[in-house]
């Protein structure tokens, strides 16, 4: 896939989105995490240690936004068991309804909040190109913003990155998956397929690779491959329970139901409930009731959880309401700026506790 272009000019992108439900914005958003990982004494040494790193976090997603998954994206965010103070969350916002005062109102003061001017739309390919020219550290780690991630996201892999030495192999990723079909309640499995095949959710990749491979700019959909030299490019293989588990809805910027209406040999129906994967009841409970929302049948009343009911150090979920604190309007929340980030460590694959 990698096409030899300068460090990639832009980045992901949504499919064009209709206005859906009352619940629904659509919103062209990508959320990207920054952590910065930069190994000292690297050579030293083919597995993680304790030395002081810097580790770079990105995660790219796309866009049609639920009110509700904004909670749920900060409440993961919050949850990674990488230490919190080492990792910064950058977020790309192309979309017409404006997020910003959602991040300004979280207390997060890792974010940087960047809001492309109204009407300018970039396809997947250009948003994640951005997103990866915007990146500073060593390693990406991505993240889509309507999808589930655990907290051993970030950590597990890290380590799978950096176990490998010489950055022989530059990109940890899945090629199995698990998916959960919001509309039938079913969890489903596909692939896996070759080794070096992962989509583009479950990737971590050396910062130095985009150096000289890119997206496809003008890609809506299945992006990785230019990005991964058409499969050429080497994978170190990750466990799917440590990734993601992929929601599927009519809102993708690929409607994944379209997997189960083709034959494939390696799709697989499961006997998992939500429960195995999600530990979170209250993100549990939501995704449970995603049924008429995620499609397009008349949707019923889904409420996000509350900030106590989720944990009670969340300062917001979803838009604060009219009684809250006046805040400015998007198109004029300032770029949130990190501040200085303390060099990330690169923890152990089981920490002591």
């Amino acid at each position: 896939m990698a096409s030899q272009t300068n460090s990639l000019d832009n980045v992901h992108a949504p499919a064009e989105q209709t206005h859906v439900t009352p619940v629904t914005i659509a919103v062209d958003l990508v959320l990207v995490a920054i952590f910065f990982y930069k190994m000292f004494g690297w050579v030293k040494s083919h597995v993680p240690s304790n030395n002081p790193a810097f580790v770079l976090f990105f995660g790219a997603s796309t866009a049609l936004c639920v009110t509700g998954v904004f909670w749920m994206a900060i409440q993961m965010f919050r949850a990674q068991t990488y230490p919190q103070e080492r990792m910064e969350w950058i977020v790309l916002d192309d979309g017409a309804d404006k997020v910003g005062d959602l991040f300004a109102a979280s207390g997060l003061k890792n974010v940087r909040y960047i809001a492309l001017p109204d009407g300018e739309r970039l396809k997947i390919g250009a948003k994640r190109n951005r997103l990866n020219k915007l990146a500073k550290g060593d390693i990406c780690v991505c993240w889509d913003d309507d999808d589930y991630y655990p907290p051993e996201r970030i950590r597990k892999a890290v380590t799978k990155l950096c176990a490998v030495s010489g950055r022989r192999v530059p990109v940890a990723g899945c090629s199995k998956l698990y998916l959960y079909y919001a509309d039938r309640r079913e969890i489903w499995s596909i692939g896996p397929y070759n080794p070096n095949h992962c989509t583009n959710g479950t990737m971590a990749y050396w910062r130095t690779y985009t150096k000289d491979h890119h997206y496809d700019d003008n890609a809506e959909k299945a992006e990785e491959r230019q990005f991964m030299d058409d499969w050429k490019t080497s994978v170190v293989q990750m466990d799917p329970d440590d990734v993601m588990l992929v929601i599927c809805h009519s809102r993708n910027t690929f409607d994944k139901r379209k997997l189960l209406e083709k034959h494939n040999p390696t799709m697989k129906k499961t006997d998992f409930k939500i429960k195995r994967f999600v530990k979170e009841k209250k993100i549990a409970e939501f995704y449970n009731s995603l049924m008429a929302d995620f499609t397009d049948e008349k949707p019923g009343p889904v409420a996000a959880p509350t900030p106590e009911e989720l944990n009670p150090a969340l300062q917001f979920v979803g838009r604060p309401d009219a009684s809250a604190t006046p805040m400015e309007s998007p198109s004029t929340v300032p770029t949130l700026e990190v501040s200085e980030l303390p060099p990330p460590i690169a923890l152990p694959e089981h920490p002591a506790p």
